[in-house]
């Protein structure tokens, strides 16, 4: 068998050919990445704009100083749309407030350590 069997060594035969084989496998079925391009600053700085270009057309470059890794240029990620108290209510995310206008705190409210958040707020809500 293989001197590098996950498994252990060739005693296991009957054991480390299908799992080899399981292990190759699955690696074939995780998502492939966009392979990134390494560039040092140097060449950064001479070539902006067509690092811009590729970083625009979704390629990711990473940017390297004295040879480490230092920095990512590439696309920018649209996020999720923000949505109004409305939608959230409408979704149940979120409850609906159960009064209307501006709320007022009628006295201080003294609260001891060790009280509950949820009593604090049922006494002050009535």
């Amino acid at each position: 068998m293989y001197s590098s069997c996950p498994i252990g060594p060739s005693k296991h035969e009957s054991l480390c050919v299908p799992m080899c084989t399981q292990i190759t496998a699955s690696r074939y079925d995780m998502p492939m990445a966009k392979p990134s391009r390494h560039v040092g600053i140097r060449e950064l700085r001479e070539q902006s704009a067509t690092y811009v270009k590729r970083a625009q057309a979704g390629e990711e470059v990473v940017i390297s100083v004295h040879g480490k890794p230092a920095a990512t240029l590439g696309p920018i990620r649209t996020s999720a749309p923000t949505l109004t108290m409305t939608e959230l209510a409408a979704t149940l995310a979120i409850i609906a407030p159960r009064r209307r206008g501006e709320f007022t705190l009628t006295a201080p409210l003294a609260i001891n350590t060790g009280t509950r958040i949820d009593q604090a707020l049922r006494e002050v809500r009535g």
